[in-house]
């Protein structure tokens, strides 16, 4: 289970954070960078909350500190900040995000249950975009990676190819040229794999129905998501989940990626001749 670090909290903070974060991560408390430098280190945080409620004779100033030495070592773990929620928090809230905090919790103001899940559900797809990230670098035209990566920052948008499109300010046809020269799937196609990615990672917690998920993902059905994972992974969610979950799932993109480039390098050559 990934873990939520969080810092300068007091213990009814924790043990309401703990409680948001049931089933899906396990919550472990600091009052300093040094004790957590192990567990930052290990890649099994998912995000991490820095309390700026002046707990502990901790300084405002020196809780906004320890969100930017955070995101300094530890680029890739998000930071969820912790404020009260007062006429004067805007300067707080401010302050924090400039520090590179992703995430604002309002105390005794924002449902910490629904924020968790928010919170879980961006490490999710944050995770995600660091692993195709590194599968695609090799393997795919740097031209596409923007368009792939949005695919899964953007998982949730309930308009499909034309959202991201217009998001990224891209030509339909020039994408469709770009996906068709590097012998890659069709754009829409593409898509569909980044949603069914984050899809398995999110059914390898364990903690949600195939059906949730595929509200929470846009599908129109529990039934569309199993029928997506069958023509592309060639198996539907029980059996995917015995087979290595997420794990298997990208096995199958890669094997489409090494495909089309294998297909390039065939192209490069027939045209030497």
């Amino acid at each position: 289970m990934r873990v939520v670090a969080i810092f300068l909290s007091d213990e009814t903070t924790t043990r309401r954070l703990t409680l948001a974060f049931r089933d899906r991560c396990r919550v472990e408390a600091f009052h300093d960078l040094k004790r957590a430098h192990e567990l930052l280190s290990s890649g099994r945080v998912l995000t991490t909350v820095v309390d700026l409620r002046r707990r502990h004779g901790i300084s405002e100033t020196d809780a906004i500190e320890l969100i930017a030495q955070i995101r300094a070592l530890w680029p890739m773990i998000p930071v969820v900040a912790h404020v009260n929620f007062t006429p004067q928090s805007a300067r707080s809230i401010m302050a924090a995000a400039h520090a590179g905090a992703a995430e604002i919790i309002l105390s005794e103001f924002d449902d910490l249950e629904v924020v968790a899940n928010r919170i879980a559900d961006a490490g999710v797809i944050s995770e995600v975009i660091e692993r195709v990230k590194s599968e695609i670098t090799r393997r795919v035209p740097p031209p596409l990676h923007g368009f792939i990566l949005a695919c899964i920052k953007h998982v949730q948008n309930r308009r499909g190819l034309a959202g991201i499109v217009t998001r990224l300010r891209l030509n339909r046809k020039r994408l469709a040229q770009r996906t068709a020269a590097a012998h890659l799937p069709k754009p829409v196609q593409l898509m569909n794999w980044m949603r069914l990615l984050v899809a398995t990672r999110m059914l390898d917690e364990g903690t949600r129905s195939t059906e949730k998920v595929a509200r929470e993902l846009g599908f129109s059905s529990g039934s569309a998501l199993r029928n997506m994972l069958h023509r592309y992974v060639g198996c539907g969610p029980e059996t995917l989940r015995t087979l290595g979950g997420f794990e298997y799932a990208i096995e199958q993109f890669v094997h489409v990626l090494r495909q089309a480039k294998r297909s390039r390098q065939r192209a490069t050559i027939a045209g030497r001749e």
